[in-house]
């Protein structure tokens, strides 16, 4: 899911006091109408009421599409083999990372070389030098909640990371994630530090929904509160 017309509502209501600057004057509690200007109070009495419905309308819109999205089936971490952040004696010929529901086709995953150990125990960057080949949803797994990556033959040891993109088969809610393993040799200390466990897993466009959430409030708070708040003084222009 998206957030960028999301996004356009926010900025759209945050804009609607600069464009009726004339009527947030009237968006406090009016307690006596100026004498001979019954009409034209009434009228920005209005326009305020409007403004304010129109923050708390669209506040309310962006809750539910955030609230939504936080709430949609997704398809997490579950197992893996070999399993995240361990060592292993010998290259695997292939990984299998297990998740909690239904896949859909177009999820991936792919592994790629990090740091390669050589004979002699040095350790010599590679980059990210993919060494999967057939990579996709786990044939062997008849619920496709399995993603498996073929590996090329004859690896070394050293360091690996897995990464994948999943996508649930029902509700199209994405999610990423990794892991390290290695072959020969541990996972550094410091990578599992970073990663804040073995594991790493974010939910697609984590940060646009956390801002859509809080956009939601701050309109709904504006279109409740803005009749009390403070207001810009206009300064009389002199001749």
């Amino acid at each position: 899911m998206t957030f960028n017309w999301a996004a356009r509502y926010v900025t759209f209501a945050l804009r609607l006091c600069s464009l009726f600057d004339q009527t947030v004057v009237c968006l406090r509690p009016v307690r006596s109408v100026p004498e001979g200007q019954p009409k034209a109070t009434e009228q920005l009495m209005i326009q305020a009421l409007i403004i304010r419905g129109l923050f708390v309308l669209v506040g309310s819109l962006l809750l539910l599409v955030g609230v939504a999205d936080l709430n949609a089936l997704r398809a997490r971490f579950v197992n893996s083999q070999p399993e995240a952040g361990t060592a292993v004696a010998a290259p695997p010929t292939a990984v299998t990372v297990s998740f909690s529901d239904e896949l859909a086709p177009e999820s991936r995953i792919s592994v790629v070389s990090t740091v390669s150990l050589r004979p002699s125990g040095e350790m010599v960057s590679t980059g990210t030098k993919h060494v999967s080949t057939v990579a996709g949803l786990d044939p062997g797994d008849p619920q496709r909640q399995s993603l498996r990556a073929e590996l090329q033959p004859e690896l070394g040891g050293g360091l690996y990371r897995v990464d994948w993109h999943t996508v649930a088969a029902r509700g199209r809610a994405e999610r990423f994630g990794g892991f390290y393993f290695g072959v020969g040799m541990a996972v550094p200390a410091h990578i599992t530090q970073q990663m804040n466990g073995p594991v790493t897993e974010r939910d697609y466009k984590q940060k646009q929904r956390g801002a859509v959430l809080a956009g939601g409030v701050l309109l709904i708070a504006l279109g409740v509160l803005l009749p009390w708040l403070p207001r810009r003084r206009r300064h009389p222009v002199q001749g």
